[in-house]
């Protein structure tokens, strides 16, 4: 990956490598464009901390993010991260920046929320899933000459409800983006939209 592309979050997370635990360690995180795609870090270490971290080949992280108001907004967790090394960019006599490249194998968001202590009907959400075809809903799908508007007619779509009384509808989200050369680019991704019926409590529970 090219890290010039504009990191998707920053943070301050703890690494902790066996015993050994670092704070504060400053780390930007870069999503795929696409669901398929790799997810990557990037930790820019102090130079106290790049002395050590420049040697750990596997390590967990944590970490919050914050808002203006001081409540946690954001959570962030991954227990298996392996380092793909570690590059150094000398600036000046005792000056230098270190930046280790890393992949996560379990990473995993939160976004939080103050919900009611009581269940609230009506709630609904989205989950982004990988490709199945078992489960993706058919389509036909007709694109401009330029290939900016896309014009979807549904066939056939799969909904059931899970033991929990949580209706699930499977559809396709259809995702753009422009590439450096000036292409359009347009793809769908699966995703499981549901609406709960008053039974979820809290943000665990979804």
């Amino acid at each position: 990956m090219q890290y010039t592309e504009k990191s998707s979050h920053q943070f301050l997370a703890k690494i902790q490598s066996g015993e050994n635990i670092y704070n504060n360690v400053p780390v930007k995180v870069f999503l795929p464009r696409k669901m398929t795609g790799a997810l990557s870090l990037l930790l820019c270490p102090s130079k106290e901390q790049a002395s050590q971290l420049s040697n750990i080949f596997e390590f967990s992280l944590e970490a919050e993010q914050r808002g203006h108001t001081g409540r946690v907004e954001k959570r962030f967790k991954a227990e298996r991260i392996y380092s793909r090394g570690a590059t150094i960019k000398p600036w000046d006599m005792g000056l230098y920046e270190t930046q280790i490249m890393a992949v996560p194998y379990d990473f995993a968001k939160w976004d939080t929320w103050d919900l009611p202590g009581e269940p609230q009907p009506g709630m609904s959400g989205r989950f982004w899933l990988s490709p199945c075809q078992l489960i993706s809903p058919f389509r036909s799908v007709r694109y401009s000459y330029s290939g900016k508007e896309v014009m979807v007619e549904t066939i056939g779509q799969l909904q059931f409800t899970l033991k929990s009384a949580l209706n699930l509808d499977f559809d396709f989200v259809y995702r753009h983006f422009e590439e450096q050369n000036g292409d359009w680019v347009s793809f769908p991704e699966l995703v499981a939209n549901f609406e709960d019926n008053g039974s979820v409590e809290g943000t665990q529970e979804i």
